[in-house]
């Protein structure tokens, strides 16, 4: 009995100890990346060519004054970096992230905390933000690119994103005059950066989203909205195999789709439910139908006003959101030195054909497409009605063909559209 109340005892208290360390290492990371705007001038305004694809919005950022690349802007994450990259800068280690966090795609851990002596947007100098390393477990690792700027740099200053103009204009959040000259005509959006409403007039629902500038679709929806669409649309389903699971991920994308925000509607966007995430999301894909301003502001009234002004842009109603997938049916991804089908479009014309997820691909036009600039596959295929396929087999697979005899058989397949 006394052996069983010490085992008590002391579960509680390493629970207890456990919890105040981490409340303790939280409030030293809040109060570390408080200060990272002490740095800034108080006045200040720089206008940049704005960075963006349709799936991305980035800046060009330096680390100690050599490191020079574009950043991914992300406003729902930490500033992240490939961890080999945090190794071949000299960095500083800060410590581990106080608690466990599930990225994106379910994956949990600590993440490791780095700073450097110097970061820098042109010549804007911050003050030794912390960056999460990423190793090459984590599924975020492949979709990073050369690093994410994140909410802790980004709310310490305004951002205008003038597609229009195609420029981005970052300026002082002491400078509310020029906040107010630089969003004449915007919609404001209150709180926006934290919860917007979006309206579905086909399924009469309204919903919660969270504004993911990091998110590279346009919509993303959780089960709730997902259940309704479907009553009155059919979705695309595709499988995309996980490289960390190596299981393969749902997706059901509906096209076409009308909704409105606040007083504006949109029309003709993609709609993307991912049983995995579950989420509501407004990403960066929508965003190129806007200009807008991240309005990061101080407390009052002890709540956060983090606003977004949006102002649809000149040829707002031509946009319509890019294929999720191509034509073909199929996305080509590459796992060490092979490159496989790494995702398919149920019902699709590699599908069909008997294609199926990890199957290699030797060839594509017996050689025409250089396998190593895979990840231009769509730009290839934009204008073509027919692609050869040179497959070797699985040996586990979603389509219909039948399997190789051997390992290393390979045959060919024709896609027409």
């Amino acid at each position: 009995m006394l052996t069983i109340l010490i085992l008590t005892s002391i579960t509680l208290f390493s629970g207890v100890f456990y919890f105040i360390n981490g409340v303790v290492r939280t409030y030293k990371m809040n109060a570390w990346q408080d200060k990272v705007g002490d740095t800034l001038p108080d006045t200040f305004k720089i206008e940049l060519p704005i960075i963006h694809s349709s799936t991305w919005f980035c800046v060009r950022g330096s680390i100690n004054d050599k490191y020079e690349e574009d950043f991914i802007i992300d406003t729902q994450a930490n500033s992240l970096l490939k961890i080999e990259t945090v190794k071949e800068l000299k960095s500083y280690y800060w410590g581990r992230f106080p608690a466990v966090v599930r990225n994106f795609y379910g994956q949990k851990g600590k993440y490791p905390l780095n700073y450097f002596e110097s970061f820098k947007i042109r010549d804007i100098s911050f003050n030794k933000p912390l960056f999460s390393g990423i190793s090459k477990t984590n599924a975020l690792h492949g979709l990073i690119g050369n690093g994410v700027v994140g909410k802790n740099i980004i709310k310490q200053l305004y951002w205008k994103f003038s597609l229009d103009d195609e420029k981005m204009i970052l300026f002082s959040k002491n400078d509310s005059t020029l906040l107010h000259k630089e969003t004449k005509s915007f919609l404001k959006i209150e709180s926006g950066l934290i919860k917007c409403k979006l309206f579905f007039p086909d399924i009469l629902a309204q919903d919660d989203f969270l504004f993911d500038l990091g998110h590279e679709g346009a919509v993303m929806v959780d089960n709730n909205i997902f259940t309704q669409l479907s009553k009155v649309s059919s979705p695309k389903i595709y499988l995309i195999n996980n490289r960390i699971t190596l299981k393969n991920d749902t997706v059901f994308v509906f096209d076409n789709i009308d909704f409105e925000w606040n007083t504006i509607k949109i029309s003709n966007c993609q709609i993307v439910y991912e049983p995995l995430t579950n989420r509501n999301l407004i990403g960066a894909e929508l965003m190129n139908r806007f200009n807008f301003v991240l309005a990061y502001n101080k407390k009052m009234y002890n709540r956060l006003t983090d606003d977004l002004y949006i102002q649809p842009r000149k040829d707002f109603q031509d946009f319509k959101s890019e294929p999720y997938g191509p034509d073909f049916g199929f996305f080509l991804g590459k796992v060490e030195n092979e490159f496989i089908i790494k995702g398919i479009e149920v019902e699709g014309l590699a599908h069909k054909a008997g294609i199926g997820i990890r199957d290699k691909i030797v060839s594509i036009d017996h050689g025409k497409f250089d396998l190593n600039d895979y990840k231009q596959l769509d730009l290839y295929l934009e204008d073509k009605e027919t692609v050869i396929l040179e497959i070797e087999k699985s040996g586990k697979h979603t389509g219909r063909h039948k399997e190789a005899k051997s390992p290393a058989e390979t045959y060919f397949i024709e896609l027409k559209l």
